[in-house]
């Protein structure tokens, strides 16, 4: 038999008498079996929270685990899909408000950002000042992020009498033992390849928007667009400015133009909305309180996604795409590399485009069984729907200790999920589960009240919990 090199570098042989330590004997055979030599770490340094990614929802997750005095570890490239799956030259779609990591005290917004690094607030918010952003807040908040990729997660025994928990393997081949474990990594191998493109895929014809960082390279190419959402427009009008032939395919008979961005302390007209930037009068509201949200029945849970996640486009791409032909209600019959660099896309109706590259805005499948993160016992464990994890309250599993944040808990807890504001009811509700406590009835996903300016999220107390 091998044996563990504890954190403390004592060597430990699974025959020996281990009460003090994280792993049961039997657990440590398992795992010598598998990898031989490994360093695990002793109970007294084992962590109650291993967090799985490094973007909003992973940052926010580990400062309020943290405040709450939980030790966390975190892993993952701060910010790393964003650096790598958007174009450099994107704006955000949501507005100041709906901007900021959530963090449980104060200082930590992204205007408190803008007001230390003197440098004007621009809304829309470029990306550039968004990662900046983020930068500051990682350094400020989990300076210790480990960059080291967590290649797989199973259960394993705890010494707590009949409990279970967590060893992730690294990159590396590192063992980490953690209590609970949270699982956020937004659209992560997720992007959406229709079945008339799959045949072209992969091919440098053709790519993902996910897949495209500087879209000033298609210069003085013809490039068609497929999708009608965000990503999809802002990437033709990125294109069509730096010199791009673009053309715009959808499905749709017509393109959802937003609402033109409130400036800084306007009010909107109308009906209140919430301050989300996420859906209408009432699917907005319903999706900004997610406790009400997840008592909806699926139906109603449907109709909500579907008004808040419909294709859409910020109101100041419309005049940036002006210039840009669109084929509207039109589906692709088949997109097909005819040469070495051209691509011929069958329209419906028999008209053929001819480009030189196909770029997809067809959105995500969020799915984690596409993660290749869970060893295939704990993922079978995981009761699903449609890919996304059924959680309950704290975003936890139906396995006890594993939490899912971000676009995967959309079905739980709703379409807020997939937007940064969302984080301002992820951070407090995953760790009241962590902690053990109960929290009011509902809770909103936002940070500062329309009526009050506080910072912390309103919340609905039923009265039962108020007389308590």
């Amino acid at each position: 038999m091998g044996l563990i090199r504890t954190a403390g570098g004592r060597e430990w042989h699974p025959g020996e008498r281990a009460a003090g330590y994280w792993l049961s004997c039997s657990a440590a055979q398992r795992l010598l079996a598998s990898y031989g030599k490994a360093q695990v770490m002793t109970k007294e340094s084992a962590v109650d929270v291993a967090v799985v990614g490094a973007g909003p929802y992973g940052l926010a997750a580990t400062a309020y685990l943290r405040d709450a005095g939980l030790r966390v570890h975190t892993f993952g490239e701060g910010m790393g899909s964003w650096r790598t799956g958007m174009p450099s030259q994107m704006l955000l779609r949501s507005s100041l408000r709906a901007s900021s990591i959530a963090h449980p005290r104060a200082g930590f917004r992204i205007e408190d950002w803008y007001a230390e690094v003197s440098r004007p607030i621009s809304q829309p918010i470029p990306l550039q000042d968004f990662l900046d952003y983020a930068s500051w807040w990682a350094r400020k908040v989990v300076p210790d992020i480990d960059p080291r990729r967590v290649a797989q997660i199973w259960r394993t025994d705890v010494p707590d009498p009949g409990s279970k928990g967590f060893v992730l393997r690294l990159s590396d081949g590192a063992l980490i033992a953690a209590r609970r474990v949270v699982v956020a990594l937004g659209f992560e191998s997720s992007a959406r390849w229709p079945d008339e493109v799959a045949a072209a895929s992969p091919d440098q014809a053709v790519s993902h928007v996910a897949d495209n960082l500087d879209l000033a390279g298609f210069a003085g190419r013809r490039l068609v667009v497929i999708g009608s959402g965000q990503s999809a427009l802002e990437s033709a009008a990125i294109a069509h400015e730096a010199g791009a032939d673009v053309q715009i395919v959808s499905r749709s008979p017509q393109i959802n133009w937003l609402s033109p961005m409130l400036a800084v302390g306007e009010k909107p007209p109308g009906l209140p909305r919430p301050p989300t930037d996420v859906g209408g009068v009432v699917t907005g509201w319903l999706a900004a309180a997610p406790d009400a949200y997840h008592l909806l029945p699926n139906r109603m849970r449907r109709w909500v996604q579907r008004g808040c996640l419909r294709p859409a486009g910020a109101h100041q791409l419309r005049a940036r795409l002006a210039d840009v032909p669109m084929h509207l209600a039109r589906r692709v019959d088949k997109v097909r590399v005819v040469g070495e660099g051209e691509v011929h896309v069958a329209l419906e109706g028999g008209e053929l485009l001819t480009a030189d590259h196909v770029l997809l805005g067809t959105g995500y499948n969020v799915d984690i069984r596409r993660f290749g993160l869970l060893s295939p016992e704990l993922l079978a464990a995981v009761r699903c729907s449609e890919g996304m994890p059924q959680l309950r309250t704290g975003f936890e599993s139906s396995v006890p200790g594993l939490h899912f944040l971000g676009s995967v808990a959309v079905h739980s807890f709703g379409p807020i999920n997939r937007f940064i504001t969302g984080t301002w009811y992820a951070g407090p509700g995953l760790t009241r589960r962590a902690r053990g406590q109960r929290g009011p009835a509902w809770c909103f996903a936002f940070s500062v009240s329309p009526d009050t300016g506080t910072l912390e999220p309103r919340r609905w107390v039923s009265r039962r919990q108020s007389r308590s």
